[in-house]
């Protein structure tokens, strides 16, 4: 059966949301701090850059592990992009050239979109503008 690119990546993002909801169900912080970045990670990267913005994440990761985690994830969305065989693909994003990454910034903004619902539905993490608004009115 053909199924289109967004497709895949919905059915992948599923996949890979479900996997970490079920490993972390016994823990909500972590639960949290993943739902989080989902929303996090898409404005980091319009607003500084794909490499700058999986340096900063990479660089949580350490104290963090749901940082480490979500990249992790996100990665397995770049499949077609990057080398599968040729390492981690932050190194790899930082060294392509700017055709491909511009393609992975397009492909990784993509899953992004994929992600938040998932945060939403299947995590119940709310966008964090939308918890905001409604502490305000209460």
């Amino acid at each position: 059966m053909f199924q289109t690119r967004s497709q895949r990546m919905l059915a992948q993002a599923i996949d890979l949301v479900s996997a970490f909801q079920q490993r972390y169900a016994d823990q909500d912080k972590v639960l949290k701090t993943y739902g989080t970045l989902c929303y996090q990670f898409p404005i980091m990267v319009m607003s500084s850059g794909l490499v700058q913005a999986t340096a900063y994440y990479r660089a949580k990761q350490t104290r963090q592990p749901a940082y480490g985690l979500f990249l992790a994830d996100i990665g397995h969305m770049l499949d077609g992009v990057l080398a599968p065989d040729a390492g981690d693909w932050v190194d790899q994003v930082r060294q392509v050239d700017a055709g491909t990454y511009m393609l992975a910034t397009q492909q990784v903004l993509g899953a992004c979109a994929f992600f938040k619902h998932l945060a939403s539905s299947l995590l119940g993490v709310e966008s964090p503008t939308e918890s905001d608004e409604g502490d305000e009115n209460e």
